[in-house]
C-alpha cells in the first residue's frame, strides 16, 4: 500500500521574502555566478509597483515581498527559494514538486505506519516553511491512500494533521492511469483502466 500527501503553498509568489531569497541567491552551495545574483537581485529590489481601480491609481512604492507572476524569472527564483526542501531519508519515502505543489509519498503494508512517515514529512517541511516564512495551504492539501487491491473498508484513512486540521483522505483501489508505474503500458490497458476508474465509488 502507497500512501502520498499533496501540499500547496499558500500564495508562494506573493508571499516570497525578499532578503531571504537574497540570502539564498549568495549561497556558495548554488554556485550561481555573481553577475547572475546580481542580476536577479536588481529584479527584486529595484522594482516598484502601484495599484489601479477602475481610474484610480495608487501611489508607487517598492514591495518587500512577492516576485511578478507571469514573469520568465519568477519560477526560476521560486525554485531557488526553496532548494533546500526537506528529502525524506532513504527508507521514510520520497518527494516530487511542480512550481509551488509539493507531494510527498511512502509506502507499507500498514497505513499506520505509511502515515507515520508521512506525518514526521510535514513536520519537517512547515519547520522550512515557517523559516521561510511561506505557509502549506490546508485546504488544498489532500492525502491518497493507494492498493494494488481493493479496499474492504472505503472509510480506512490514515490520521494525518497539519496546522492542527486533518486534510481530506481518499482511498482508490488503483494506481492512477498517468503515473509513471503505466508509462510503458500500452493504450489498451490504460483505457480499461480509465473505465474503471469511472464507475469506482470513492
Amino acid at each position: 500500500l502507497m500512501s502520498h500527501r499533496e501540499l500547496n503553498l499558500l500564495r508562494a509568489f506573493d508571499k516570497m521574502w525578499h532578503e531571504g531569497l537574497t540570502y539564498r541567491l549568495l549561497d556558495c552551495n548554488l554556485q550561481l555566478p555573481k553577475q547572475t545574483a546580481v542580476l536577479l537581485n536588481s529584479f527584486l529590489n529595484q522594482r516598484e509597483i502601484a495599484v489601479r481601480v477602475g481610474s484610480s491609481t495608487s501611489t508607487r512604492f517598492t514591495p518587500e515581498a512577492g516576485v511578478p507572476q507571469g514573469s520568465a524569472f519568477s519560477n526560476l527564483l521560486f525554485l531557488i527559494y526553496i532548494s533546500d526542501i526537506y528529502y525524506p531519508p532513504r527508507g521514510e519515502g520520497q518527494v516530487s514538486q511542480f512550481a509551488d505543489d509539493l507531494c510527498y509519498w511512502a509506502s507499507s503494508k500498514n497505513p499506520l505506519y505509511a502515515g507515520k512517515k508521512l506525518q514526521r514529512s510535514i513536520n519537517e517541511i512547515k519547520e522550512l516553511a515557517n523559516m521561510w516564512r511561506v505557509k502549506i495551504n490546508p485546504s488544498k492539501t489532500q492525502c491518497v491512500l493507494f492498493s494494488k487491491h481493493p479496499c474492504k473498508n472505503k472509510n480506512e484513512t490514515i490520521n494525518l494533521k497539519l496546522y492542527g486540521e486533518h486534510p481530506q483522505s481518499y482511498i482508490r483501489p488503483l494506481f492512477e492511469y498517468a503515473m509513471p508505474a503505466w508509462c510503458n503500458v500500452g493504450v489498451p490497458p490504460v483505457k480499461l483502466l480509465i473505465s474503471v476508474n469511472n464507475v469506482q465509488s470513492f
